[in-house]
């Protein structure tokens, strides 16, 4: 079968791919988006989703950053020997550039739409114990609407099921992300805890309902569900 790919595995010098650059632009062509889709795939499947797993890209990004460590005199200060108040006066600097950062995404991630842009990407679809109350709400007919998916928003909190008409929320908790005591995360901010998510919503005019994920088994469940 012949090569329709004559410039595959080959190198290409500087002149020449000087040549193909200005003959695409002469001519107009460009990618189809079969073509590119066809190279990512071809990228995927040789290195992964990480360019860093391609030899000859990590050995390029190694040694550069190699030489641009190793090269001191980069650094503003090199050869200078800083004072007790220059020092503070730098701290002090970057740490505020660090507190404006902060405050610009606190209040990005309070604009409406931003918020439910990262929830819909971070959690799209219903997981495990989510889907295990939608089965439990739609055989009960208890009129909850899961949109944990980043469709309804109550202040800047995403529900994971809510009834609008009685103005009551359902939120599925798990031990390793809200439970202070069990959970990997050493500091749990208190609207994530079950009695912070319960007074978060109570001060907007909701009832809230935390079950946990032992909670969606009988009899829990069941008494659990009382409290609706």
């Amino acid at each position: 079968m012949p090569n329709s790919k004559p410039w595959l595995g080959r190198k290409r010098d500087a002149v020449t791919k000087d040549k193909i650059s200005r003959t695409i632009r002469e001519r107009g062509l460009s990618w189809s988006d079969k073509a590119r889709m066809t190279a990512r795939k071809v990228i995927l499947e040789r290195y992964g989703s990480s360019p860093m797993n391609n030899p000859q890209i990590a050995s390029k990004v190694s040694q550069s950053l190699k030489r641009r460590f190793a090269d001191k005199t980069r650094h503003p200060c090199f050869g200078r020997i800083l004072s007790p108040e220059t020092r503070k006066k730098i701290s002090e600097r970057q740490k505020a550039h660090r507190e404006e950062a902060a405050v610009r995404m606190r209040a990005l991630r309070e604009r409406p739409d931003v918020l439910a842009k990262i929830v819909k990407a971070c959690h799209s679809r219903p997981n495990r114990a989510e889907a295990e109350f939608q089965r439990v709400n739609l055989s009960r007919n208890l009129g909850f609407e899961f949109v944990g998916n980043g469709s309804f928003l109550v202040g800047t909190k995403n529900p994971d099921f809510v009834n609008v008409e009685s103005k009551q929320i359902v939120e599925i908790f798990g031990r390793a992300f809200h439970d202070p005591e069990t959970s990997f995360r050493q500091n749990i901010p208190y609207h994530q805890t079950e009695q912070g998510a319960v007074e978060y919503y109570a001060r907007r005019g909701w009832n809230c309902l935390v079950l946990w994920e032992e909670d969606l088994k009988e009899p829990s469940l069941s008494e659990k569900l009382k409290c609706l």
